[in-house]
């Protein structure tokens, strides 16, 4: 056969589900004049000549759809349908071989696409175990065609295994790999082992995903991968219900562990992670999670969405981890506080304060009681507290507590602590606000300092300030240095280097 190809021309030649590409390199014939078309899972085919591959990218929604219509020969749908028959779609991940799947378990049923989505969401898996793809006469359902890579995986790598499964646990796009790589204590043994030297060695993460990539479980990038949606319902399927608790309770203490705490430098961190941790906070939901690690989850998430102003997302978040916390802590612990503390403020910057106020009290007597009245984080239950008085123009009530707050954060951190700066920006805008220019100033100067000197000049905290700043200087008729901090203040906040 080789000798024929090699001695004529015009002839294409095909293999089809060339999954192990190794085995055809006898079979390709040298110095010919014809052409090879081969498909495959894997993504490497060097020992072939092969260095750029052509990859075949999802179904677009709109092809998606077309081919449904079609399969199925429907026409003229109502808006409800033809929402369904999108979604539909969209939970298949746009993948052919499921689509079509679909289209022909709904037009053997002669079913309607709204009804279809709904079995498909109750029943998942179960709907294409029973109903084979009927067009292309293909042998095996897309659950089996998953699962024969999966198993294969199995053989080359456990590691490499397990780690696919914790992904399905996840959402499925963009995976950061720092996640992986800060999570990995709490995904098991044999991740962990495998990735415990990747500070000297960080090539070790890079071959753990190979065998994922090479069967194409997943899509990967420099920084991230990503998941079929349908891989991860077909890996959870496989497991059964007693280890897909046990992952669901890994993935949830893996992302609590990689969120980073929520401070400028880790906000682009912190957004990558954002989906996967909505993830978690879904998985904590369904399995009645109450362990710290799940509240701690929900409680930075939350916060980080409330430092992005996302109040809509934040609630439920905060809430959760107050319940839990209650529950696996006790009423009177300071990680209760914690979560009173950051609702309160949700609530503040609502301008709920009747829900507020209770709440924050509640919050400063218990951290009073187990960690002392001169404790951090009574000065910023007191801060938090005075803020709510001065936006309701409760002045008196509120300079006493920013005053105490202070004098705690000055002598328990020192005078030069980014903490003590936003304390003296407080207290100097509850001056300001009265029309106590005289006693503002040097405070807004003094945080201004602290700030630039701890956090560098280019922190949003440093904006603030700077704006805070101008507004005196405009309200004592100082023109032209409001305009210079105004000036800096646009710089920060745009992007720009400043002064």
């Amino acid at each position: 056969m080789r000798r024929w190809l090699e001695n004529n021309s015009g002839w294409l030649l095909v293999f089809d589900n060339a999954d192990e590409p190794g085995l055809l390199e006898e079979y390709i014939p040298t110095d010919h004049k014809g052409h090879i078309l081969l498909t495959s899972r894997a993504q490497l085919f060097d020992n072939l000549g092969i260095s750029k591959p052509v990859e075949l990218p999802k179904m677009p929604p709109d092809e998606a759809k077309e081919f449904l219509l079609k399969r199925t020969g429907r026409s003229d749908l109502s808006h409800a349908e033809n929402e369904a028959i999108l979604k539909i779609a969209e939970e298949l991940d746009y993948l052919p071989l499921a689509l079509e799947q679909a289209g022909a378990y709904i037009k053997e049923l002669k079913a309607g696409f709204s009804n279809y989505l709904s079995s498909y969401r109750t029943r998942g898996l179960d709907m294409f175990k029973k109903h084979l793809p009927v067009t292309g006469k293909y042998p095996e359902s897309v659950a089996t065609t998953w699962l024969l890579n999966f198993e294969e995986v199995e053989k080359t790598s456990k590691a490499s295994a397990d780690l696919l499964t914790a992904s399905a646990f996840l959402n499925p796009d963009n995976i950061p790999l720092e996640l992986i790589i800060k999570g990995a204590p709490e995904l098991g043994e044999t991740i962990s082992t495998a990735i415990e030297s990747i500070e000297k060695d960080p090539l070790v993460l890079d071959e753990l995903l190979l065998p994922l990539t090479r069967y194409s479980l997943i899509n990967r990038d420099a920084s991230a991968y990503s998941i079929h949606r349908l891989v991860q319902i077909v890996i959870r399927d496989r497991i059964g219900k007693d280890a897909e608790r046990v992952w669901a309770e890994r993935t949830v203490k893996a992302m609590s562990r990689a969120f980073p705490a929520v401070e400028f430098q880790n906000w682009q961190l912190c957004e990558r992670l954002v989906p996967h941790a909505k993830a978690g906070a879904e998985l904590i939901k369904k399995w009645g999670f109450e362990f710290e690690e799940a509240a701690r989850l929900l409680n930075n998430v939350g916060f980080y969405q409330y430092e992005r102003a996302l109040y809509s997302e934040v609630e439920p978040m905060y809430r959760r981890a107050l319940e839990i916390r209650e529950k696996s802590l006790g009423s009177n612990h300071p990680d209760v506080a914690q979560s009173l503390n950051n609702l309160a403020l949700l609530y503040d910057s609502q301008g709920k304060f009747t829900e507020a106020e209770p709440m924050y009290r509640r919050a400063l007597e218990i951290l009073e009681k187990s960690l002392g009245k001169n404790h951090p984080s009574v000065a910023t239950s007191l801060n938090n507290l005075a803020l709510l008085y001065k936006t309701q123009g409760k002045y008196a009530e509120a300079e006493p507590m920013y005053r105490h707050a202070l004098s705690i954060y000055e002598k328990s951190l020192g005078k030069d602590h980014p903490s003590v700066a936003q304390s003296l920006n407080n207290l100097a805008g509850l001056y300001s606000s009265q029309g106590k220019y005289d006693k503002a100033e040097p405070m807004y100067r003094r945080a201004l300092k602290i700030w630039e000197k701890s956090l560098g000049k280019n922190h949003p905290n440093i904006a603030t300030v700077l704006e805070n700043l101008a507004l005196l200087l405009r309200k004592t008729n100082r023109e032209a240095e409001a305009k210079e901090m105004e000036e800096r203040a646009r710089g920060i906040r745009g992007g720009g280097k400043g002064d």
